[in-house]
């Protein structure tokens, strides 16, 4: 036998094979293991094997099937009873495989093969090995401590199937033995089919699920179920199985369901009963306990501790508690003092215990009634007025109390002070004589709508004494009597004149802004106009010239500089047209165009306006596919610029462009289109490109700042919701040329 180098914390490991390289192959395997700590024995002889087992403890046996002093298969049944807690895992070769499997029945936790043995494989394998056998004692023992526990417990594999149950579950369930109930689905027990997938989804997703399930039993019958089922998982977090453990709450949902069906008798009685747990909280009471309470609903006194209702009276809590202990049961006489009303009433109560069929306490009831003498409703609503009325007189609104005939009732000083009238004065007045003429008809249609909807907010103009009006926003909401009748209404009333006249003075100056407006838009037609009237005849004369024969060079040169200039103030005049046509327009109005169109047209322009140069343009763009983007008929003309300035400053004999085109996603439900124009020309400085730029400023009006196209250009596609970039073909080195960026919003397809 020979051991390798011992560590701390490896397992060790048993290789008993008769072929020296075998060994040192399996060996190198595990001591080169990464992240795995192996201690390795080994043999070749098996009776020196057993000795080993005898005298040591293994995490794992390699046993190789192929020993020629014993068969492998005797070899495996011997080390089991020498060493019956040690995994084994036997290896064989692909001619015998069929040993390999045998071997799985006799024990063994895995075969190899000695042909496709390889480091992940055998690592996997004893790792594997290892903690299925741990698994299988853990188990061991397991079963025997859950074995006579009176919760019903059993294991399933990952399908569902029954591997384990206690005696506990195989009662509960109708069964005699645990072999009628081995390899049955314990969810397909589930009466909720839809349920039983619920648990699995569950379990997979966070690993556990506890609630309430019916199971069906052997014999047809259901029970319910409180259950709590979780995943076993080994050390790797691995899923193993599936422990469901739960109790009969049958008897339960049996008594549950009574209590449902006396619930409907209790809530319709015309007694107040609350119905409370073992604890003292609410868990159900009827409307009339509701009303008693003071409550808008019985779900808001679910919950909350049945003492509550007699607010600090500990005394009585605490006589409460010991009748309940000792006779199960309290009546008597209290009073307590409602928080909503502020009122004092005395109730008459009977409490009592309920227990089960079992004599197991269940729940706790309670019946009370009302026997407080009748208050004078006057009374307390005179004690409330003046509790309340210093704040009703000094609230910053004015308050009307208005009876169902529109009648004033009550008024605060608020009111007083906007109408000029005195108290007296509007008391028993409708409501109509404090309303400007124009009004009257609007404000009996609120009241109206009042009584419908409940409250409502409307402006009116009301009247003050001296007859100035004031513009107010009344908000009402109705009142109703104890029949649930229409009893007339509650008014705040806000006086918004200086909101009114602050909104007036702004309306007449956006009509004056707009005026203002028209007026700039008639000046800027002029001055366009008459630009454009000086401007042609001095491009036809200069056209002329070009054109005329035996016209001395020098003058052809300057009618030549005359034309541009004049096309350039002509295109000044158009460019300022069309930023005011984008300036009044909102992006909804843009609209689409194909944008590989526009390309091949706006090219087609610049090579028919530059007839003495050579044009090679390449090209990459979307195939098979078009392309459309945001326009207000000013992408082709941006285009159009670019490429006119790259054939204008080439020097080259050939004019060489590079054009791309791909698609750009900046955010959800946001795309764009990337056009890259790259010319070789001279390039644009860095300084240069700076004052392109401050130029347009998107910050400035559109059609401030506009000396240049290419600024012109780069405010456009802004306004469009785009943008404009101007760098070098290669960074950093601006006279190898110019690349322009356009990145245009992607617009909705359209038929062209």
């Amino acid at each position: 036998m020979i051991k390798e180098e011992y560590k701390e914390g490896k397992n060790e490991i048993l290789v008993i094979d008769e072929d020296e390289t075998e060994i040192d192959r399996i060996r190198n395997i595990l001591l080169d293991a990464e992240g795995e700590s192996f201690e390795i024995y080994t043999s070749k002889a098996f009776p020196e094997s057993l000795q080993l087992l005898s005298k040591n403890h293994f995490d794992a046996v390699l046993l190789d099937l192929g020993l020629h002093d014993i068969n492998g298969l005797d070899a495996l049944r011997l080390i089991r009873n020498h060493a019956p807690k040690t995994p084994i895992l036997v290896i064989t070769t692909e001619k015998e495989e069929h040993i390999g499997i045998t071997a799985l029945t006799d024990g063994a936790q895995e075969y190899l093969i000695k042909e496709r043995l390889d480091r992940y494989e055998l690592i996997r394998a004893i790792r594997h090995a290892i903690e299925r056998k741990l698994i299988e004692e853990s188990l061991i023992l397991k079963d025997r401590a859950i074995e006579s526990s009176i919760n019903c417990i059993c294991f399933l594999d990952m399908c569902g199937n029954v591997v384990y149950a206690n005696k506990a579950s195989i009662y509960n369930l109708g069964y005699a033995s645990s072999d009628e109930i081995y390899n049955r689905n314990l969810f397909s027990m589930i009466v909720n089919k839809s349920l039983s997938g619920n648990i699995l989804r569950e379990l997979m997703e966070s690993g556990s699920w506890v609630g309430e399930v019916e199971l069906e039993r052997a014999d047809g019958e259901s029970i319910h179920t409180q259950m709590v089922a979780s995943l076993v998982k080994n050390d790797a977090g691995d899923p193993l199985c599936i422990m469901a453990s739960w109790i009969d709450i049958s008897e339960r949902v049996l008594a549950q369901k009574e209590i449902e069906i006396r619930d409907i008798a209790i809530s319709s009685s015309m007694n107040a009963i609350a119905i409370a747990d073992l604890d003292g909280n609410l868990i159900n009471v009827n409307e009339a306990f509701a009303q008693l309470m003071g409550a808008k609903s019985t779900k808001e006194l679910i919950g909350k501790p049945l003492s509550a209702i007699i607010g600090s009276d500990t005394n009585l809590v605490r006589e409460w508690v010991h009748a309940i202990r000792r006779l199960e049961k309290w009546s008597g006489e209290f009073s307590l003092t409602r928080a909503d009303v502020g009122s004092e009433m005395w109730l008459k109560a009977m409490i009592n215990l309920v227990r089960d069929k079992e004599k197991n306490p269940l729940c706790i009831i309670a019946s009370f009634t009302d026997i407080t003498e009748q208050k004078n409703v006057e009374h307390e609503l005179i004690r409330s007025e003046k509790k309340y009325r210093q704040l009703f007189d000094l609230a910053y609104e004015g308050i009307w109390v208005i009876d169902k005939n529109d009648a004033i009732q009550l008024t605060n000083l608020r009111m007083v002070e906007m109408l000029g009238y005195t108290k007296d004065e509007m008391l028993g007045k409708p409501i109509y004589s404090f309303v400007d003429s124009s009004s009257a008809t609007d404000l009996k249609d609120f009241l109206d709508t009042l009584k419908k909807n409940f409250h409502g907010m409307r402006e009116i103009w009301f009247v003050r004494k001296d007859g100035k009006k004031i513009y107010s926003n009344i908000s009402a909401s109705v009142s109703l009597d104890h029949e649930g009748r229409y009893s007339g209404l509650i008014a705040f009333v806000t006086d918004i004149s200086d909101r009114k006249r602050y909104e007036n003075e702004l309306k007449a100056a956006i009509e004056r802004l707009k005026e203002s407006k028209q007026r700039e838009q008639m000046y800027f037609d002029f001055l366009a106009h008459d630009i454009a009237n000086i401007v042609s005849p001095i491009l036809i004369y200069a056209e002329m010239v070009l054109d005329a024969k035996n016209v001395p060079s020098k003058v052809k040169e300057v009618c030549e500089i005359i034309a541009e200039q004049a096309l350039k103030a002509s295109s000044l005049i158009s460019n300022l047209r069309k930023m005011e046509e984008l300036e009044s327009v909102s992006q909804d109005q843009f609209y689409s165009i194909d944008l590989k169109l526009a390309l091949s047209e706006a090219e087609e322009n610049v090579c028919k306006k530059f007839k003495n140069k050579t044009f090679a343009i390449s090209h990459s763009l979307p195939k098979d596919k078009k392309v459309f983007v945001k326009d207000f008929d000013v992408i082709r003309d941006i285009i159009e610029k670019i490429l006119d300035n790259a054939a204008r400053y080439c020097e080259k004999p050939v004019v060489e462009i590079d054009v791309r085109l791909r698609y750009e996603k900046k955010e959800p439900g946001k795309g764009f289109w990337r056009l890259e124009i790259s010319d070789h020309g001279p390039g644009i400085p860095d300084s240069r490109k700076a004052s392109l730029m401050a130029t347009a400023d998107p910050t400035k009006r559109l059609t401030r700042g506009i000396y240049t196209s290419l600024p012109f250009c780069m405010t456009v596609v802004r306004r469009l919701g785009g943008e404009m970039q101007i760098c070098d073909v290669v960074p950093g080195k601006y006279e190898q040329g110019t690349k322009f960026v356009l990145r245009l919003p992607e617009g909705d397809a359209i038929d062209t």
